[in-house]
């Protein structure tokens, strides 16, 4: 996010996807391909939807009068044929008609009175349940997140990719929560139990991210040289399987987070030319051309990285915020803005993507428009500290000192390692007179960043500008 000294990092994962497309496009696909079971409700299925398109043109446009009415021809085509196999995809777009007005509740109810009306199905239960998860996440609330989460991980034990999934998912939402240590406890035993599960191996590169994205610079070395260990293992064990390859593309990934360009160009150019169509191949093609300072293929390779992105293929985290950077390094700063508004637009409940906005707003020197997005972050999801962290920088470039601090502080409470916001607050706290406190945040920012060489340069030149002795030993 925003910072006062040009750093930016963020928090979270971009974007939650609860289904692949509105309805007008996505349901025809799905009439096609579950079965001709019922010839009469596969004619009339066709008729509706060719009616529904003449009623939403656009369908995000729609009124809710007219959106109502929709649910309601759905709805009586799939009570006419309770037995059809196409029934249940049915009630999923009468959830989506409800998400689509906002109406979380509504959505929910549907999908669990979906469950009980097949309650033998246990695909369709696991899906239900899934959506549900999926829904109170985007909505921020991440307990009821979490406890659904939880309980599909204890009716679905003897499915361990189901365990697997739901118990990272479990563990990515407490990391939103501020409660890392819980998170890191589950993705170990993730690790243990789950070894060989998709999940698994995106362990190690989750934790390297999540300290990238804090910016404790130590705890990420040590994280991708541990990535590097367990990835270059798990390829000796599995030779030429799915597992060993998914194992490389990780591999590179560590590589390219190390800095080792070599390595990781070697194991990228291998791999991009069996997978040309892989996200996260592309996107560490552009991280290592970013490492090299070469901005155009930089930009060219993350672009082709986000245009690949799609359910199957979720963007990796950090993705978005690095398109972002990309473009104001390239004084691009319109492109930004409008990848921003493009996804706030699909997903009005985006923290992330709230904080780059304002992140690009105050590139532009577009400070009110830059606190308005910093402010709609915080009444999302109150709880991720560079929301806060970004309000306080843009108060310190109002001068508002007093506020700035106060800010910073919060971004603490939240983080109490969050490295930029101790050297925001030392700084405010100076600017306010208040040098004890300055002092302290200095120190706790020594202790814990001993490398931070701006922290010992600010702190002697406070007590310099003091008149202070020497004495007192940085």
């Amino acid at each position: 996010m925003a910072s006062f000294n040009g750093n930016k990092h963020q928090r979270g994962k971009l974007t939650i996807v609860i289904f692949a497309v509105f309805i007008l496009t996505a349901f025809p696909f799905y009439s096609q391909t579950t079965g001709t079971s019922n010839y009469k409700a596969e004619k009339e299925l066709y008729q509706l939807n060719n009616k529904i398109k003449q009623q939403l043109p656009e369908a995000e446009k729609a009124t809710p009068e007219t959106l109502q009415k929709v649910i309601k021809q759905y709805r009586a085509l799939a009570e006419k044929y309770p037995g059809w196999e196409n029934t249940p995809n049915l009630y999923f777009r009468i959830t989506e008609l409800y998400l689509l007005q906002g109406k979380t509740e509504e959505a929910i109810a549907e999908l669990k009175n979906l469950a009980q009306r097949y309650p033998d199905d246990e695909q369709l239960a696991l899906k239900t349940q899934a959506v549900i998860a999926r829904t109170y996440e985007k909505q921020g609330d991440y307990d009821k997140a979490i406890a659904q989460s939880r309980e599909i991980a204890e009716k679905f034990a003897d499915k361990p990719t189901v365990v697997a999934k739901t118990k990272f998912d479990t563990a990515r939402m407490l990391e939103e929560k501020g409660e890392w240590e819980e998170a890191v406890r589950i993705f170990e035993e993730i690790q243990k139990d789950y070894a060989q599960t998709a999940q698994a191996l995106q362990v190690p590169v989750y934790i390297a991210y999540h300290y990238r994205k804090t910016g404790e610079t130590e705890l990420l070395t040590q994280a991708y040289q541990k990535a590097v260990t367990d990835y270059q293992k798990i390829i000796t064990d599995y030779p030429n399987t799915k597992v060993a390859i998914l194992a490389k593309q990780l591999l590179a990934e560590s590589y390219v987070g190390l800095g080792n360009s070599q390595k990781a160009r070697e194991l990228l150019n291998e791999l991009v030319e069996v997978m040309p169509d892989s996200v996260k191949l592309h996107y560490n093609l552009a991280r290592l051309y970013i490492q090299e300072r070469k901005l155009a293929e930089a930009i060219s390779e993350m672009e082709k990285a986000l245009a690949l992105v799609s359910d199957k293929q979720p963007a990796p985290p950090g993705a978005y915020l690095d398109m972002v950077k990309l473009y104001l390094t390239a004084k691009q700063p319109e492109k930004a803005e409008k990848l921003m508004l493009k996804e706030l637009e699909s997903n009005p409940k985006n923290v992330v993507a709230y904080n780059l906005l304002g992140d690009v707003y105050q590139t532009m020197n577009r400070f009110d428009e830059a606190k308005a997005q910093y402010e709609q972050a915080i009444k999302v999801n109150p709880k991720l500290p560079v929301s806060h962290y970004s309000l306080g920088v843009y108060y310190l470039r109002k001068n508002n000192f007093r506020e700035a601090a106060k800010k910073f502080e919060e971004a603490l409470e939240l983080n109490p390692k969050y490295l930029l916001a101790l050297m925001n607050l030392g700084t405010t706290n100076e600017q306010l007179g208040k040098n004890k406190e300055a002092e302290k945040a200095y120190r706790r920012l020594i202790e814990l960043a001993p490398d931070n060489i701006s922290a010992y340069n600010n702190l002697a030149w406070m007590y310099a500008t003091q008149n202070r002795s020497g004495s007192t030993k940085l």
